[in-house]
């Protein structure tokens, strides 16, 4: 009776660790799957954007997102004038992120477009969830996406 006791606990034990010790994984799939993501901030050689900068992005409607797509393409729209498409792949595991150009339509209009493309074009990593995102080059560049692009009162 006390070796069954002994394998009880035992067991339960194992159980138990092997059911908690489980790491979490992102649902790629609700976080990217056929979304828009509208840029609302950055870090360019770890300087924030400053007001004016920050208010650029919210001039047009139709600039400064990016939509990704379920079967892996991307499509981002910075100024009126450049556009980018491409490949995307992310690792919900240990949140690793990659993007491969495919096409670029003039990224020199202007400075805040050339630097947002220069991040995007070397992002390694993603953290967020389904309401905030940052796409991170290193930890003094990265791009903050809301899925909203609501005006802040700067």
């Amino acid at each position: 009776m006390k070796r069954f006791k002994i394998l009880l606990i035992l067991f339960s034990f194992i159980s138990s660790y092997t059911l908690f010790s489980c790491t979490a994984e992102d649902d790629i799939e609700s976080i990217f799957y056929d979304k828009t993501w509208y840029i609302t901030g950055a870090s360019i050689n770890g300087v924030k954007l400053n007001g004016s900068d920050i208010k650029t992005l919210y001039n047009e409607i139709e600039t400064y997102y990016v939509f990704f797509g379920s079967n892996n393409t991307f499509t981002c729209i910075l100024d009126r004038y450049c556009h980018i498409t491409g490949i995307w792949t992310a690792d919900g595991k240990n949140q690793m992120f990659d993007i491969t150009i495919k096409e670029l339509t003039n990224t020199n209009n202007n400075v805040l477009s050339t630097n947002l493309y220069n991040i995007i074009k070397n992002v390694k990593i993603y953290k967020g969830d389904t309401n905030n995102l940052t796409l991170s080059q290193d930890g003094q560049n990265y791009i903050n996406l809301s899925i909203n692009k609501n005006i802040p009162s700067l």
